[in-house]
């Protein structure tokens, strides 16, 4: 391959970051699942004394509760946006991260990869083709820490583009690659060990090869903020969130509010007595706190009606719940123990009518022992726990709990 003759790099405003980009649905996995292959491959190897890439077996965990407070939340964004603030306006960022597609002539979209971002700068050695070897100019990346042996130049895939997304979208690809504090941490710090972009871009060099591109044609741009400062800005991040990451990948990135739904129907058929109990699905919201406990109330109706002899009834209980109990949301635990308690006091009103004529109405309130129904889950939203239980000589009942996302708060 051909890489800019160095007079037609004079004067250009140009990004010279060789960034292969996949025109066919295969050519785009392999290269997706290169990206994340690199940096995971050392690691699995024996014999090597320092792990290259991030930490293996851990995944970002899937559509699970946000263990956060709304303060750490909150405290959260505002951490991440000033992470966003920086990358989303740094060359040495944006050039691997979509700014730059080396496939098209100028700039604009991919005719032939729709699902790149446009290109906002054009190649410095113009359109190269898919099969160019990168490292044929990008020859002087910073080392891999892990074993020392030479960077190899690639970009990130199209959907880990920073071009055109804001900061909770950027915040979700992250969470969603990286999977734990650490390896964000050490993905700034020199890309976990392995191909070391981080290293290369605080450089300011494009990594390229100074014989062919000297500084006096393509100067040094060094990032606009430091290396130091730019870790402690996402080691405050990390801290917003209580010292890791929690959640699945919008934890963190964006306000996320959860319930636990609760439904119940109870039977009883006993000789002559005939009775049919149902609530339906109730919403108590929770609210989390710092130390991942969190507590949640609502009250609900059971509406009720059978018949006892040749007399039907009909009655309705207003029942208060309380839920309260605790998750644990991590790359290496999903737990969340419930506890739903009931009922308190509770509010009843009953009409009977009798073939006689004969009926009557009654509203009264009822006291009750407290019953604390523990519930073990992995804190999954959608989950379905649910389950008939005889509770006594002809009596059955049926519950449906499960966890939801809601918009409202709890208390």
């Amino acid at each position: 391959m051909r890489c800019l003759d160095r007079q037609g790099a004079m004067g250009t405003q140009m990004e010279y970051c060789l960034q292969p980009q996949a025109t066919s649905a295969l050519a785009q996995r392999r290269r997706s699942l290169g990206w994340t292959a690199v940096v995971l491959m050392a690691a699995s190897m024996p014999g090597v004394a320092q792990r290259c890439g991030p930490e293996t077996g851990q995944k970002t965990p899937e559509n699970v509760v946000c263990p956060l407070s709304d303060s750490q939340t909150q405290k959260s964004i505002e951490a991440f946006a000033k992470i966003a603030a920086a990358i989303g306006g740094e060359p040495r960022c944006l050039g691997c991260h979509g700014r730059v597609n080396p496939y098209i002539d100028g700039t604009g979209s991919d005719p032939a990869n729709p699902g790149a971002p446009p290109s906002e700068f054009e190649h410095g050695p113009g359109k190269v083709d898919h099969g160019a070897d990168c490292n044929e100019c990008h020859s002087n990346m910073a080392k891999k820490t892990c074993d020392g042996k030479p960077s190899n130049w690639m970009t990130a895939p199209d959907f880990l583009a920073f071009v055109g997304r804001d900061a909770p979208t950027i915040c979700k690809q992250i969470r969603d690659i990286l999977h734990t504090g650490k390896d964000f941490l050490g993905h700034l710090k020199d890309d976990n060990g392995a191909n070391n972009f981080a290293g290369t871009a605080f450089n300011g060099d494009r990594g390229l090869d100074r014989k062919m591109f000297p500084e006096k044609e393509v100067p040094t741009e060094k990032p606009h903020i430091s290396k130091a400062a730019f870790m402690k800005r996402a080691q405050d991040w990390i801290d917003a969130m209580g010292g890791e990451f929690k959640g699945d990948k919008a934890c963190g990135c964006e306000p996320e509010h959860f319930a636990i739904q609760f439904s119940s129907t109870t039977s009883i058929d006993i000789q002559s007595l005939h009775h049919e109990s149902v609530m339906g699905p109730v919403k108590i919201p929770i609210d989390f706190k710092d130390d991942g406990s969190f507590d949640g109330s609502a009250t609900s109706v059971f509406n009720a009606g059978g018949t006892v002899a040749d007399c039907g009834e009909q009655s309705k209980l207003s029942v208060p719940f309380k839920v309260s109990g605790n998750a644990k949301e991590t790359t290496k635990e999903q737990s969340m123990h419930i506890d739903m308690e009931y009922p308190f006091s509770m509010a009843m009103s009953i009409s009977t009518e009798c073939p006689d004529g004969g009926s009557s109405n009654l509203q009264t309130g009822l006291q009750a022992p407290n019953i604390t129904l523990p519930i073990e889950t992995t804190g999954k939203v959608g989950e379905q726990l649910a389950g008939a239980v005889q509770t006594g000589p002809g009596m059955v009942t049926s519950t449906d709990l499960q966890i939801v996302r809601t918009d409202e708060a709890g208390p």
